[in-house]
């Protein structure tokens, strides 16, 4: 789930729902992990603790409330 690789992200949801079932609140958070990496690529949260330059549509995703973990 912390991976940046699209088909680790598939991964975790797959597992989440086999093992926790639709309803759970970590399927939920498992799908807005991979929102993220679909969207992005990566997880804008890391640019700076990475030295990588954040784009303008990554710092308008991180100015909302909740954004990231």
């Amino acid at each position: 789930e912390h991976s940046e690789l699209p088909s680790d992200q598939d991964r975790a949801v797959r597992l989440m729902l086999l093992a926790f079932g639709r309803d759970s609140d970590l399927l939920r958070h498992a799908r807005a992990h991979r929102e993220v990496i679909r969207r992005f690529g990566r997880f804008p949260t890391r640019n700076a603790a990475l030295g990588r330059t954040s784009t303008p549509e990554e710092e308008a995703y991180l100015s909302q409330p909740g954004a990231g973990w």
